[in-house]
């Protein structure tokens, strides 16, 4: 009977620590830690992201926030920002600082444009350097329906140089997305140059899976660069576009001059010097008597080999002894052309010369088979092919086309 006792006694004193315990527990006079953050919370009224969502790329979204300083601490919030971060990449979209108890921030945003996930973090700081911030994460899906040019022979599906009112043609094949499987609605032709934009065709109500176009177009009867849009809307709003630029040049009329022959500063047969505005050879005497029409001359070196080179090359008017009589020194540029013999042969009346990059007043160790590209001091732009070398390297027999 004692031992009975003793045990219900030990039972009642287990029970009475196991609730005591309990008690002290619920009981902690400690209190929680105090929050000293400020207060952020997103805009949550209709047509707000606030959350995780998904949306097709670069669609627009709007974003805002109220913040407030702690009612506790009472301390201004002095910053805001906005980054994206997409792939691990940070992009800072807003950052401001200020001293204030409260403010409001909303904006129109996009989303990316390409699909992946992009975490969005709006971070607000106080006086006290304490921090509250809010972020979701957009993840962007392609719905947009598909759009191709259709490419090869005969068909402009890139940015492009052309004469101006020069016809090229166009095709582009667009068909549903693959996922939303929404019919193509609408399609548009729009060419914008000068900032003023002209529809050049539009269809509607195609309502199909897929959609073929293609048309004989012209380019802008001005010179300058022109836009071509061209955009496929489905059923479901959503668009695709792509696009070139056509640049147009003026038309350039050229001038060609065959199997001319130049020899070097004491060649007994041959003048040194040349007009590229006339095609003519001229000696040196000839030449100082007319030194504004000198574009280049042609001389061999004993380093520089057979050489092109302008008046106001400092070789030129060495092996020519020209500074001492000289006034005039034109500056021809010179530089070595990717034309082959039959590229050059192959330019005709109408012609758009690249753009010339060339920065030396000079050209030296010429080969047979060389086309070099020059532009004179009056920006006159021309090719030489060299036709032969004598085996002395003194002797140059060339063609010439220039813009006129």
């Amino acid at each position: 009977m004692k031992r009975s006792i003793y045990f219900m006694g030990l039972l009642l004193l287990a029970g009475a620590m196991v609730f005591t315990a309990c008690k002290k527990d619920d009981d902690d006079p400690s209190p929680a830690p105090s929050d000293k953050t400020p207060v952020l919370t997103f805009i949550g009224d209709a047509g707000y992201v606030t959350q995780d969502t998904e949306m097709s790329v670069n669609s627009e979204f709007m974003v805002g926030i109220n913040a407030a300083e702690n009612p506790n601490t009472k301390k201004d919030i002095e910053s805001f920002k906005v980054v994206r971060t997409f792939n691990n990449v940070p992009t800072t979209v807003f950052d401001t600082n200020f001293s204030t108890t409260a403010i409001m921030w909303e904006e129109t945003m996009f989303a990316i444009d390409i699909v992946g996930e992009e975490r969005w973090t709006f971070t607000i700081t106080d006086k006290d350097g304490e921090k509250k911030e809010l972020s979701f994460i957009i993840t962007t899906t392609d719905n947009t329906p598909a759009l191709t040019f259709i490419g090869g022979a005969g068909y402009t599906d890139a940015d492009a140089d052309m004469i101006v009112g020069s016809e090229f043609k166009v095709g582009i094949n667009a068909s549903e997305n693959a996922n939303t499987n929404k019919d193509i609605e609408s399609f548009v032709v729009i060419r914008t140059f000068n900032n003023v934009s002209t529809t050049v065709f539009e269809e509607g109500n195609i309502g199909e899976p897929n959609y073929t176009w293609e048309s004989d177009l012209l380019a802008n009867a001005a010179a300058g660069e022109e836009r071509w849009t061209f955009t496929v809307t489905d059923k479901d709003d959503y668009t695709k576009e792509v696009f070139f630029i056509i640049t147009t040049t003026p038309i350039v009329t050229i001038v060609a001059y065959t199997d001319v022959d130049m020899g070097s500063y004491n060649d007994p047969n041959f003048g040194s010097f040349m007009a590229t505005a006339t095609g003519t050879v001229m000696t040196k005497a000839e030449a100082s008597a007319d030194q504004a029409s000198v574009d280049f001359a042609f001389y061999l070196g004993v380093t520089n080999g057979s050489t092109f080179g302008a008046p106001s090359n400092s070789d030129v008017q060495d092996v020519f002894d020209l500074a001492a009589t000289w006034t005039t020194f034109n500056e021809t540029l010179f530089e070595m052309s990717s034309l082959s013999g039959a590229e050059f042969d192959a330019i005709g009346d109408i012609y758009i010369f690249p753009d010339f990059t060339g920065t030396k007043d000079d050209i030296n160790n010429l080969e047979n088979g060389d086309v070099v590209y020059f532009k004179t001091v009056n920006d006159k732009l021309g090719f030489i092919k060299v036709n032969a070398i004598n085996g002395k390297g003194d002797v140059v027999n060339i063609d010439l086309k220039v813009m006129l």
